[in-house]
């Protein structure tokens, strides 16, 4: 078509901020990219910024960051932490424990 340009996508990039001691996430952040921005962000850029967000809400020196594997979709109302020892995202079976939920019996 005359005078149209071409776009290009950018994936969404998520990572999660989390406590290296105990693997639970305390922050998820999103980057999304505007169609028409040449040169998105780089990793370590969003890291920094990631990190930084976390550490103005839960200040510790103990916070990583993670990107999220491309392809893993973060379910809403699934509390996720991090396997600290395989460095996985994984779901946080023991969320509602914490949170004062009991679960009832069969």
């Amino acid at each position: 078509m005359a005078g149209s340009t071409m776009r290009t996508h950018h994936p969404d990039h998520w990572y999660v901020v989390f406590d290296s001691r105990d693997g639970r996430v305390v922050h998820v952040h999103q980057f999304i990219c505007a169609d028409d921005v040449e040169q998105p962000m780089d990793p370590k850029s969003r890291e920094a910024l990631a990190l930084e967000a976390a550490n103005e809400r839960v200040p510790s020196a103990d916070l990583r960051v993670m990107p999220v594997p491309a392809g893993h979709r973060m379910e809403p109302g699934v509390t996720y932490r991090v396997d600290t020892e395989s460095e996985r995202l994984v779901e946080d079976s023991r969320a509602g424990l914490r949170a004062g939920h009991i679960a009832k019996p069969n």
